[in-house]
């Protein structure tokens, strides 16, 4: 009995798509290149380098595209249908990789784990990052060396870069960039639930909704603002616009931190939960005329969601990031900003030195599409 493995169509554990044999099968059709994506973290990187997944079909049509990613990041992934297959980086990473050939290797991961797996396996072309016999990442291909010199050098990241992350990891990757936007794609099961969890807290369905995300990842120090300017904030935004919700987004280490400003803004910002699972989350996102956050998964979900943005960098860099025509960006201006430490002893920090009216009145014109 034949068994076509290399057909597009081919599955293995179950039918295809035609439902029949493969001995004289009439939709038998070889696959196109076997591209392998490694990139497992951080989730806001994982849904930032979606924007490559035009490129890669544009240069390799038909190509068929398997991502190794962290367990928690593939449901960045679901439901992309430039993605035909997710696989978790785990203990059966290896295995499931190691008798494949793929033609492309694109490895943008430059933790040993990922890094060195983009060594083992068996790929025609490498591109991007990969670990050396000395156990340290390393630039795979000499079109990524730009993109792998910004890690080494303040200078280079903080004050001569002014491309954004994906123009940069295309580069790298030698793929053509024409301006494509990261994507998360939702359901409208998904997207009617982030409604659902707008009007039980309150929501009457016809206000426009500004998101606060008030937390943060815990990689770098305060890449949010404190619970005090978070109520400045929402006492300018009160000032500016009336008929607003004021929607308090974040995780499950923002539970406290939400309730606390719920409280002191006499409910004029409404805590929508911080248990939601991630695609519950973006749903949310999705239904926010206007997102306020600093650099996190938020404002990466509100990018590939198409939803205005008023972003706020201080630890971080904003040069690499892209808000697409649909967001401005507010910059800290203090002398140590940004500098990427996972911990600060300063007094006042970068994030409570924005004007609340600046972001006020830049989130009321983006809400009213004027930005």
């Amino acid at each position: 009995m034949k068994f076509e493995t290399g057909c597009r169509h081919y599955i293995g554990h179950k039918p295809c798509r035609y439902g029949q044999l493969c001995e004289d099968c009439p939709h038998a059709k070889p696959a196109g290149a076997r591209v392998l994506i490694i990139k497992t973290g951080a989730l806001g990187d994982v849904l930032r380098t979606t924007s490559l997944l035009p490129s890669i079909h544009r240069a390799h049509p038909g190509a068929r595209i398997t991502w190794l990613t962290a367990p928690y990041a593939a449901q960045l992934l679901i439901g992309n249908d430039l993605v035909h297959e997710i696989l978790p980086f785990d203990h059966a990473a290896y295995p499931a990789l190691a008798p494949r050939r793929f033609d492309l290797l694109i490895s943008l991961d430059k933790e040993p784990g990922p890094a060195g797996l983009s060594e083992l396996v068996h790929a025609g072309a490498r591109r991007g990052f990969g670990l050396s016999p000395h156990g340290a990442p390393y630039p795979l291909n000499a079109a990524a060396e730009p993109f792998f010199a910004l890690g080494l050098s303040d200078e280079l990241k903080f004050e001569k870069n002014d491309k954004s992350y994906h123009q940069l990891i295309a580069e790298a990757v030698e793929l053509e960039y024409l301006g494509e936007r990261p994507a998360l794609h939702l359901t409208d099961v998904e997207r009617e639930a982030g409604r659902d969890i707008l009007r039980q807290a309150g929501w009457n369905g016809a206000q426009p909704v500004i998101g606060i995300n008030t937390g943060a990842g815990l990689e770098f120090a305060n890449k949010m603002m404190s619970t005090a300017a978070i109520l400045d904030l929402i006492d300018a935004l009160s000032a500016e616009t009336k008929g607003v919700f004021i929607a308090l987004l974040g995780g499950p280490n923002e539970t406290e931190k939400n309730n606390n400003i719920a409280r002191a803004s006499r409910l004029r910002a409404v805590n929508t939960g911080t248990g939601h699972s991630m695609r519950l989350f973006a749903g949310l996102v999705s239904q926010c005329g206007v997102v306020i956050a600093g650099d996190t998964l938020a404002m990466h979900m509100a990018i590939a969601l198409e939803r205005p943005v008023a972003a706020l960098f201080g630890p971080t860099t904003p040069r690499e990031i892209d808000l697409f025509g649909r967001g401005r960006k507010f910059m800290s201006h203090m002398e140590c900003a940004p500098c990427y430490r996972k911990s600060c002893d300063e007094r006042h920090t970068c994030m409570d030195l924005f004007s609340a009216a600046d972001i006020a009145r830049a989130a009321v014109e983006l809400l009213n599409g004027s930005v």
